[in-house]
């Protein structure tokens, strides 16, 4: 009994699942036929009209294509590509500046053909860019273009495509300067009905998240419009001789390919004349997949491969350019609907495809009935909502400067023209890249070398003298990319730094974070080589890339045949040979016995006598190991002269260096003291003289002579203590 229902409930939900493919892909497709008539409607509108049947023809032969490669070879079973309007609103552009240069003395064929062929080798070129994009794996790209100027396209976007829409109700281009046509009493009436449909529109689309609105909202205009017809006593015949129905259009199939003839008729000096728009129409339709590839992630809450998309559409686009049709993307909200509708195959995609193509073989006289009202209010609603999303709702969601720079890009488009609109805003892009990345300080940090020492560990004399006449060393530490907007924060903290050093010191410049370095820097890098010189201040530049060596050198700022900048591999580097220039300057040598050093921490003669019985004296050599990484720690170090270097040892590699220890110095005692193995070795790097106790030794003077143990341990205690108390100083003016 369970079995037999356990198959009924799988058929039912196989059959369930089954309706919801086929409803989305009847639905989608459906939708899709009435989005690709409006945007062939506005490009082919005004002197074009006559040809809008083709142009149909093409861009419904492009969307079947488009639906059906990109739903069969995108990363998510669900992904619905259309014709899109950001391109489309260029290519109306186009079409109108083609049709007026070339009005005089050429026939309408040799427009239409001419038109056609700017479109197809835009789509093309749209689909060439997808897929570089896509092989390249740069489709992160999208997250380095300025918002606001993303805003400042889309915003101009929606104000052609609501003039777009417009015209097409009222069979008429509109621009800026003859929108006054709008209040003629005999076109109120063609336009006012679609402005209502679309406001209706918008606020249902913002009121609610049905699925089923799109598709609602467009039978609901049409059923109601032909009511109204009725009740006026109108009849289609009547309608359409007044110019409120799109069409007429042929009889049989809409798709019409280009004969001989028409291609040997294509005006290329006119096609290349519109290589602006066309370049602008790529980059606002790669620009728009991205942002809608982001979007769709978070409505199928699931990750999508971008660089997989891009190379989908690309295929998809270099198909569809082929026939003449306009370039195509992902589409949201058609995809959103699949995915509420519960389509979660691939089967969908390939039923929207199939009605779409019977659309453009058996539709042309369903689309003969399709009110202008409801093409042109379509374009209208999408205009619109670009608008309302980037004009008034980013009012109160950015800066207002941000919000300012969207509003100079729309209003360039809509008073000279979508190119100006791309030139301002690449304008505006460059003037916030400086503006924002000068206001990122490429100082990390500043400070001085009585605070910040190298690795090598002194003796206490050479500690204690450092304390003193660090102040000598004025550390910058860079960041970032450096470039005139940013060069004159260096010289700043520079000029700051010396406020608080003497003449005759040493400026280190540190380039380990520095990403780049601008040419336009080269005047910068010499005025700080001009004071310096004027302050007697020796220049170091540490951790240069190869590449900013080069640089530097080409602008004459680093001369490899003068030595008057010091370069070093790193920073450590180049703090340890200002300190030793400073220490050979004040004459500090660590010349003193063990018994000398000891009293200088701690000045007690007798226990000093006494501990140095259960010292043992070594005399080594350049080579020797003194502490072999892993062994047990049974003995510690003092270093009375000479100089040894803790490493880690790493097999197949070289060394990693850790600290150099000159004379005054005790190596190996944390081992000692917390009973661990040895983590690094200590190699001898110049004959030393070292004092050793083992283990062995400190217990028995532990229990031999105690108080000689507690002098040896506050001894102990007093060098670490200096050591914490230096690093936490240390740490404070890093923070």
């Amino acid at each position: 009994m369970s079995i037999s229902r356990s198959s009924e409930e799988n058929a039912n939900l196989k059959s369930s699942a089954m309706a919801s493919e086929i409803i989305g892909g009847v639905l989608t497709g459906m939708i899709e036929i009435v989005a690709v008539v409006s945007l062939a409607s506005l490009v082919f509108s005004g002197g074009l009209t006559e040809f809008l049947p083709r142009a149909i023809g093409f861009s419904l032969a492009g969307a079947t294509i488009l639906v059906l490669i990109v739903g069969l070879t995108s990363s998510h079973p669900n992904i619905f590509s259309s014709v899109q309007d950001a391109p489309a609103v260029i290519m109306a552009l186009s079409a109108a500046e083609i049709a007026r240069a070339m009005s005089l003395n050429t026939s309408q064929e040799n427009i239409f053909s001419t038109v056609a062929a700017t479109i197809g080798l835009t789509t093309l070129i749209t689909g060439i860019s997808f897929l570089l994009l896509g092989q390249l794996k740069l489709g992160l790209l999208i997250r380095y273009l300025p918002y606001p100027v993303v805003g400042g396209f889309l915003a101009g976007t929606g104000w052609i495509l609501a003039l777009g829409g417009i015209g097409v109700m009222i069979d008429s281009n509109l621009t800026l300067t003859n929108l006054y046509l709008l209040m003629q009493p005999e076109l109120l009436a063609r336009w006012l009905p679609g402005l209502f449909f679309a406001v209706i529109f918008i606020i249902l689309l913002y009121r609610s998240k049905h699925t089923l609105i799109f598709p609602g909202v467009i039978v609901g205009a049409m059923a109601l419009f032909y009511l109204i017809a009725v009740l006026l006593g109108s009849s289609p015949s009547e309608l359409s001789q007044a110019g409120w129905l799109m069409g007429p259009f042929p009889n049989g199939g809409l798709y019409q390919p280009p004969t001989w003839i028409e291609l040997k008729s294509i005006e290329w000096r006119q096609v290349f004349g519109q290589t602006g728009s066309l370049i602008t129409a790529m980059l606002l339709s790669v620009i728009a997949l991205l942002l809608n590839t982001s979007g769709l992630e978070m409505v199928l809450e699931k990750d999508l491969d971008i660089d997989r998309e891009l190379r989908s559409a690309g295929y998809a686009n270099l198909v569809t350019g082929l026939l003449g049709s306009l370039p195509g993307y992902h589409m949201i909200s058609s995809s959103a609907l699949l995915h509420k509708l519960g389509a979660r195959s691939r089967l969908s995609l390939v039923l929207a495809s199939l009605v779409i193509f019977g659309a453009l073989f058996f539709g042309a006289t369903f689309l003969t009935f399709l009110p202008k009202l409801i093409v042109g209010g379509m374009l209208l609603t999408l205009g619109l909502d670009f608008l309302t999303q980037w004009v008034y709702k980013m009012w109160f969601q950015i800066p207002k400067l941000d919000w300012l720079i969207i509003m100079l890009i729309l209003g360039t488009i809509a008073t000279f023209g979508f190119l100006e609109g791309v030139a301002v805003g690449t304008l505006a892009a460059i003037v916030m890249f400086a503006v924002a990345y000068s206001r990122v300080t490429v100082v990390k940090r500043s400070i001085l070398g009585n605070v910040y020492h190298s690795t090598k560990t002194r003796p206490h004399s050479q500690r204690r003298e450092l304390v003193d006449i660090g102040k000598r060393i004025a550390i910058t530490e860079l960041q970032g990319f450096i470039f005139f907007g940013t060069a004159s924060q260096i010289l700043d903290s520079i000029k700051a730094q010396f406020a608080e050093t003497q003449k005759r010191c040493y400026l280190i410049l540190d380039f380990s974070r520095v990403s780049g370095i601008d040419s336009s820097v080269t005047f910068g890098f010499h005025k700080i080589q001009q004071l310096a010189k004027e302050r007697d201040t020796e220049l170091v530049f540490t951790s240069l890339s190869p590449y900013q060596s080069q640089q530097l050198e080409r602008a004459g700022i680093l001369t490899p045949s003068d030595q008057e900048i010091k370069v070093f591999k790193n920073l450590d580097e180049g703090v340890e040979w200002c300190e030793n220039q400073l220490l050979e300057e004040s004459g500090v040598t660590p010349s003193r016995t063990i018994k000398e050093q000891l009293s200088e921490i701690i000045n007690n003669p007798a226990q000093i006598d006494l501990l140095m019985g259960y010292l043992e004296r070594l005399v080594l050599e350049s080579g020797d190991i003194l502490i072999k990484q892993g062994d047990p720690a049974d003995s510690l170090y003092l270093v009375e002269s000479g100089q040894v270097t803790a490493q880690i040892e790493r097999p197949g590699k070289k060394p990693l260096r850790l600290q150099t220890m000159s004379g005054e110095n005790v190596v190996g005692e944390v081992g000692v003291y917390s009973g661990l193995a040895r983590t690094a070795s200590v190699v001898v790097e110049q004959p030393s003289t070292v004092y050793r106790l083992t283990r062995t030794d400190l217990n028995r003077m532990e229990r031999d002579n105690p108080e000689t143990a507690i002098f040896f341990h506050k001894l102990m205690a007093n060098l670490m203590a200096e050591r914490v108390a230096h690093m936490t100083k240390v740490a404070e003016e890093l923070k």
